[in-house]
């Protein structure tokens, strides 16, 4: 893993991602999906759909996952599957 993109991710999610998908994306107990430990493949998979529209989310998380560019979301994905 990258540990320059897991840190910058960490930040990312702590920053736009935690109050859903608390504990690091670890807790199934939020109602959020869980994303830390996901497969490299699953999550890039997840996030193109996201967006392209194909796959739908809550207009809460789309207000925040709009805003991340493309280095952002490459460092989301990074610190997720460090996790495993």
């Amino acid at each position: 893993f990258d540990a320059a993109l897991v840190k910058q991710g960490a930040k990312v999610h702590d920053k736009s991602c935690e109050k859903c998908h608390s504990e690091g994306g670890t807790n199934a107990a939020d109602d959020a999906a869980i994303l830390s430990g996901q497969w490299r493949a699953y999550l890039e998979s997840q996030v193109s759909d996201l967006q392209s529209g194909k796959r739908d989310a809550p207009k809460k998380m789309m207000k925040k996952f709009e805003k991340l560019d493309d280095g952002e979301i490459k460092a989301l994905v990074e610190y997720y599957v460090s996790q495993q």
